[in-house]
């Protein structure tokens, strides 16, 4: 159950009467939590949403994306070394004597010179081999590429906007489960406003049974009595239903599939109302994570816009080889190497280079829109939650009011109806009104605590 339904459930719980005061800044003291429900302090409920829930295991892996991909990007200007091994086997081998070519001409010379020449012979040369064993190693060094550069700064931007997500994500679930705490503590205080209910309503119904012995009252003051039990002790299940699905909807959130109580005993309700709302806003748009993300977002869409059109521009790479075999080469030796430069320009590429560059443009384009929007849903979240936090002191300050004259009242009924001056049902009414008094002055406690959340959330405080 969200924070929203779970108020809304609050908001409709059933009729009836007083239980104990507490201020605005103190949580109502509720049934002792059943043992199977584990309990943690606020500060520990934010720590197990920090390290199990779902939405950020979610974040942080696409934070894990974003980087390997900038680290993809920074290997198009690192050296690449690759090493091969090879095994051939032919149907047959040939071979070429060098020797008997190279006599015949060192006798023609030495005719036409009327001089001895003498020609080292080389042998026999491999032409191809039976079968041969070979390897080779491979170094490719980028000497430049202009575009690669500005691929490593947009997907650099890219890492920081995915962050920035991450920690707005993070602000929001701790002001969901802020509120969703204070929501589950009204829940708790209806347990407890349901139970004093139930306790006043049993003793009117002895009242109502010692003065029936006495002759002082009638059977049907009796039976309105028993029957005012029995519906706050409905109440009560009720209440106490709702209980058990706001502290399970408190363990979904914290990643677990059983119920979790949050302690609040030394948790206080702050105010976090600006002295000046303009200021506020323009904090507020300072210091939210999601404006810094799309900043780094358009940080990463003019990179590319650059990376397109610096693909015009040819890349040159240098390039080593070095090999060996069981074999020797033409050159009579085992091994061989080589160096090179490779010069590629791509004159044209079917459009390629203009589609990316569009769509960085878009990207671009979009981003900056997504700027403005954020900008005016942020004043606007500001504003309406310290419009909202101011409405929920007003009305919790009320509720307070009422409660007190509720109580009085339904204790001034209670004795008249003792000494015989009231009928059962004025008791009844007073002890219902007094009953929703209390219902109200915690709903009107969950709505503060909430709005405070609400608004510190907006301002990026959470």
């Amino acid at each position: 159950m969200t924070p929203l339904l779970l108020l809304s459930a609050l908001m409709v719980a059933p009729h009836s009467t007083p239980a104990p005061q507490v201020g605005p800044d103190e949580v109502a003291v509720v049934a002792a939590p059943s043992a199977t429900v584990p309990t943690l302090t606020l500060s520990e409920a934010v720590d197990a949403l920090v390290a199990h829930n779902p939405d950020l295991e979610a974040a942080e892996a696409a934070i894990d994306d974003a980087e390997a991909v900038a680290q993809q990007a920074l290997a198009a200007v690192k050296p690449i070394l690759v090493a091969t091994g090879n095994y051939t086997r032919n149907n047959d081998d040939a071979t070429i004597d060098l020797g008997q070519a190279l006599g015949g001409i060192s006798q023609a010379l030495a005719q036409a010179t009327g001089q001895p020449l003498a020609i080292d012979s080389p042998g026999e040369t491999i032409i191809q081999p039976l079968q041969s064993l070979s390897a080779s190693g491979q170094l490719q060094v980028p000497l430049f590429a202009a575009h690669a550069y500005w691929d490593i700064r947009a997907a650099r931007a890219s890492v920081r906007a995915r962050r920035g997500s991450h920690q707005a994500r993070l602000v929001q679930l701790r002001g969901a489960l802020t509120q969703a705490a204070w929501l589950t503590g009204a829940a708790e205080a209806m347990v407890a406003v349901a139970q004093h209910a139930v306790d006043n309503a049993e003793a009117h119904w002895q009242t109502s049974q010692r003065l029936f012995g006495a002759g002082q009252a009638t059977r049907l003051s009796v039976d309105q009595a028993q029957l005012q039990v029995v519906r706050r002790q409905s109440d009560l299940a009720q209440a106490r239903s709702e209980l058990g699905r706001a502290r399970l909807s408190l363990g979904v959130m914290l990643g677990r599939d059983t119920p979790v109580r949050i302690d609040l005993a030394s948790a206080r309700i702050p105010d976090p109302t600006p002295a000046d709302l303009d200021r506020a806003v323009d904090e507020a748009v300072a210091r939210r994570a999601e404006l810094r993300a799309n900043r780094a977002d358009q940080v990463a869409a003019r990179e590319r816009i650059r990376s397109a059109r610096m693909r015009l521009l040819p890349t040159l790479t240098g390039t080593a080889v070095a090999s060996t075999s069981t074999v020797a080469y033409p050159t009579g030796l085992n091994y061989a190497w080589q160096v090179g430069l490779n010069l590629r320009w791509t004159i044209y590429d079917g459009g390629v280079r203009r589609a990316t560059r569009r769509r960085a443009e878009a990207g671009l384009r979009q981003a900056r829109a997504e700027q403005r929007r954020l900008e005016l849903q942020i004043g606007q979240q500001v504003r309406d939650a310290t419009r909202q936090l101011a409405l929920a002191r007003d009305r919790f300050t009320l509720a307070e009011q009422e409660v007190a004259l509720a109580t009085q009242a339904a204790a001034s009924a209670e004795r008249s109806f003792a000494q015989g001056q009231a009928q059962s049902l004025d008791v009844l009414d007073a002890l219902d009104a007094s009953f929703q008094a209390e219902l109200r002055r915690e709903q009107a406690r969950a709505q503060l605590a909430a709005a405070a959340a609400e608004l510190r959330t907006a301002q990026g405080l959470m």
